[in-house]
């Protein structure tokens, strides 16, 4: 493709990212972020104590909601929400750096693969725009992102040591990943002849430090006192049947998007491009669409499980961008064949 279509591709999908972002400007407290404004007055270390006591074991996202924006200037609350969300664009930038070989390629997939996240969202309101929200899913979902981003370079003490970080500090944020991780990383030290060795290195050290991380979030008391507060929690069938029924709405509702149909017709621009220089031709099969199945339903079941319900649905919004990869995936590799 000529530069200057690029270029006008590229500027239009900024364009549509920024529709986004302004909104944020006129985003207030609410809720629970309150909740957390009400308990600063104890101090950074003794805030995440009492949540780690009382309530969940996410101690990075309590660490991160200890600073929730509700003194100051009255744009403060604003400027909070745009550097979490600028810190999750990054990281779907450097995510997709290392998927082609070609930089103006992975520019354009990450811009489109920011801008169909956003459109996709379940409930924007909670994942974009709600303080409280963006700590405990979205951040986490940045994180998850720079892992993989991560975990594509060669291996060396300071990547080692931020895949290590990352995979440790992820179940900090949200249990949510903690399954999917574990099936991806064992996975990719499993198939050694599909993986490169710098992956399959890069994984073992972020596989050590999410099983440390998982067990440190599995300790907090707060998350066995949260449970209580739920009676009809921890049933296996119902939840499991809840989840079946809600993964096939999200799914289609996800695969159906009419951004998601549009994006398929961008992505035909520039499927000969993708092919030569691609570095996912290895994984083929079903596999991707099975993957994006297991994600929407461990969404649904997890919370679920857990309170009964499935409330709201930052879950959701917690994997579909990984989901919207996955579909992409699945779809590339049936137009290859």
């Amino acid at each position: 493709m000529k530069a200057h279509y690029q270029l006008v591709i590229n500027l239009a999908l900024v364009a549509l990212l920024l529709v986004y972002a302004i909104p944020m400007l006129y985003a207030v407290p609410t809720a629970d972020d309150y909740c957390s404004g009400v308990y600063q007055h104890l101090g950074f270390v003794e805030f995440i104590l009492y949540y780690a006591k009382l309530y969940t074991g996410r101690l990075g996202a309590v660490a991160l909601m200890y600073f929730t924006p509700l003194a100051g200037s009255p744009v403060s609350y604003s400027f909070g929400l745009l550097a979490c969300w600028a810190f999750l664009i990054f990281s779907i930038f450097l995510f997709s750096y290392k998927l082609f070989s070609k930089p103006e390629i992975s520019t354009t997939f990450a811009l489109l693969f920011s801008c169909c996240y956003m459109a996709c969202l379940i409930n924007p309101s909670e994942t974009l725009y709600w303080f409280t929200g963006v700590a405990t899913y979205t951040v986490a979902v940045s994180f998850v992102f720079c892992l993989l981003g991560f975990m594509q370079f060669k291996t060396n003490v300071l990547i080692a040591l931020m895949c290590m970080v990352l995979g440790f500090i992820i179940p900090l944020f949200s249990e949510l990943f903690i399954i999917p991780l574990l099936f991806l990383l064992c996975y990719i030290n499993i198939k050694k002849a599909v993986f490169s060795l710098h992956l399959r290195v890069n994984a073992r050290y972020a596989l050590v430090g999410l099983v440390t991380g998982t067990a440190l979030f599995a300790c907090m008391p707060g998350n066995w006192v949260r449970l209580d507060q739920y009676h009809n929690n921890l049933n296996l069938f119902s939840a499991a049947g809840t989840a079946l029924f809600y993964s096939i709405i999200f799914i289609f509702r996800i695969s159906f998007h009419p951004v998601m149909i549009i994006s398929l017709f961008l992505i035909a621009i520039y499927i000969d491009e993708i092919k030569q220089h691609t570095k996912l031709r290895e994984i083929k099969g079903q596999l991707p669409y099975n993957g994006a199945m297991f994600l929407i339903f461990m969404a649904c079941f997890i919370p679920a499980f857990f309170t009964g319900i499935l409330g709201q649905h930052r879950t959701i919004d917690a994997v579909i961008p990984f989901v919207i990869f996955l579909f992409w995936y699945w779809v590339f590799l049936l137009s290859w064949d």
